[in-house]
């Protein structure tokens, strides 16, 4: 029984090497072309995807720092009328 499982395994193995080597000779030559070209669209669509990412993170930083401000040394805050420099 043992030996009839092994023959099954070694002739599986056997089969399937050759069905890979008819599936190689049957493979058009331009099918490898045909693939890169699909591959370099999916790339520049993915590209595409990633820089409209970073304008949306550019915008949304851009509106912080407007929104927010900084107040810099010597301006004059609207509550005191002093300059944020000065001491008393």
């Amino acid at each position: 029984m043992e030996t009839l499982r092994g023959y099954e395994r070694e002739e599986a193995g056997r089969f399937d090497q050759m069905q890979r080597e008819r599936e190689e000779l049957d493979r058009d030559p331009d099918d490898v072309f045909i693939h890169a070209r699909e591959r370099r669209q999916e790339i520049r669509s993915q590209i595409r995807l990633l820089q409209e990412g970073l304008k949306r993170q550019r915008v949304h930083k851009k509106a912080r720092g407007v929104k927010r401000g900084r107040k810099r040394r010597g301006q004059v805050t609207r509550h005191s009328g002093l300059s944020a420099g000065d001491r008393l």
